[in-house]
Formats: structure tokens, sequence, C-alpha cells
């Protein structure tokens, strides 16, 4: 059996933190690397200096406007605060007067954001396995803000993970079945299946800016606005790190111009809503 590059990273899961992974061309260093959703999130703050780490490429300042970029490795060095809400410096940002934002679907949250029990059959044992722990919807959503809402900014980030009492009770479940011998690379088809899909339906956001070749798939920009310490559930979801999922470099020869279309999600808010 000849398995494909796809099918190879659906069963991969991470040695060093049980996370799914992505396989990334970075164009910066002209290397592919491998490495899990929990390793990016890592570094995007550094909490203790207070600064963004080498995973934020960009910030931007909703409904403002600006000739001056603050973006690619300048960010590193400066302090949290001084991008935490509507401030001098952040107004210096380039400006984001447009933007579609895409929440996620209700019906899609409560049919696939659910616990998942995994079942194995030992065939040398000659015993069947029966897993439900792992794959409890409230350890999922435990193991969420733990991997990705937990690292991020604010007084108390907290994950983004539809829930209801329907799913606490396992009224509404799926029963899943691997061949896959160890307990850690059984975890990617029942936890780690429902923590990808509750990331890739994570509310997202798509806008167009002035072209940058440094901006990647993978990478994180950071929005901040007016309103970012007003406290409003919306604000509370707008504002802050998104990670880029796409970005569409288009060239126009013709006005001898270059633009972005960037694709991004958040699957935290910066408090609780």
């Amino acid at each position: 059996m000849i398995d494909d590059i796809e099918t190879i990273l659906d069963k991969h899961i991470s040695f060093n933190n049980l996370d799914n992974c992505v396989l990334r061309w970075n164009n910066k260093r002209s290397e592919w690397s491998l490495k899990s959703f929990t390793q990016m999130f890592d570094e995007v703050l550094n909490k203790e200096e207070k600064t963004f780490g080498s995973r934020v490429s960009d910030a931007f300042h909703l409904h403002g406007s600006s000739t001056l970029s603050k973006g690619g490795a300048n960010l590193a060095t400066k302090p949290l605060h001084e991008f935490s809400g509507n401030t001098i410096l952040s107004q210096q940002l380039d400006g984001l007067t447009s933007y579609q934002f895409l929440n996620s679907a209700n019906d899609d949250g409560v049919n696939s954001i659910i616990s998942s029990i995994v079942h194995n059959y030992n065939y040398q044992d000659k015993q069947f396995d029966v897993e439900c722990s792992d794959g409890y919807i409230d350890n999922v959503e435990q193991t969420f803000q733990e991997f990705y809402a937990g690292k991020m900014a604010g007084q108390d980030p907290t994950a983004i993970f539809p829930t209801n009492d329907d799913k606490k009770r396992n009224l509404i479940r799926k029963h899943v079945y691997t061949d896959a011998i160890m307990r850690e690379e059984r975890l990617r088809a029942g936890r780690n299946n429902v923590i990808s899909r509750a990331l890739a339906l994570s509310p997202g956001m798509s806008f167009s800016s002035k072209g940058g070749t440094h901006r990647d798939a993978g990478d994180f920009v950071i929005i901040s606005g007016e309103d970012a310490n007003s406290g409003k559930r919306f604000a509370q979801v707008m504002y802050g790190e998104w990670l880029m999922t796409n970005v569409v470099h288009v060239f126009m020869f013709d006005r001898e111009d270059y633009s972005n279309t960037i694709t991004c999600i958040k699957p935290h808010t910066y408090g609780k809503v």
C-alpha cells in the first residue's frame, strides 16, 4: 500500500505534545517544516518579555488609516501594551477600512464538534478496546483551551468552542474505529479530529491590504482598533491574534500595484464572552 502525503498527515500526531501538525514550506528560509499547531501558537507571544514572537508577521488597525507600515520583524521588539488597544502607536499601523467577517455556522458546530468514542481491536491479544475519556467533549474543550487559547493575550483568553447540554450528556456523539496500535496514535482518530474541526470552524475574517511578500499562511496578524479595550463581546472576538490560513498575492501590472487578500481564523476571545 502506497500512502500519499495527505494520508500520512491525516494519521500523523506530534510526539512532543500530541497535537495535529502542519507540513509547511517556509519562503523566508526556503525549507520545509513539520510543526504542531501548539508550537505555532507558542511562537505568537512572549508573555515574560511582553513582546510578539517570531510567528507574528503583521499588525493592522481597524477603521484607521496610515501611510506607515509596521509589519515584519520589527514587531518582535514592541511591548504588548503598546498594541493592546487604541494607542498612538497602534494608529500608525496599516489601516483596515473594510473586511468580511465569517462566523461559524451553528449547524456545523452541533454536528461535528461532539464527543468521539474510539473503537479498536488488538489482533495480538484478540481484545476490543473502547476509549471514551480522551474524546469526551468537556475534555476536548479543555485541551483546546490549553493548546491554543490559553497562550494568547488578555486577562482571561477563552476558547471559542461550541458546546451544549446535549453534548455534555453524550446525547450527541460519534463512534469511530481505528486500527492504530498505540493510544497516542488513536488520539488522531478521536480527540484530535474534533480539535481539527473546531479550529477549522472558528470565526474567520477576510480582508485586502497593501502587498507584502513576507506574508504567508501559518503566520499570525494582530488586529487593533478604537474600541479594542471596550469589553464589548464583538471586540473580544475581533481584536487580537489571528492565524492566517490563506494569503493571495495579487499583482496588477497595468496599475503598477501589488496587494494581498488575507483569510484568517481566531479560535479564542481575549476575555470570557
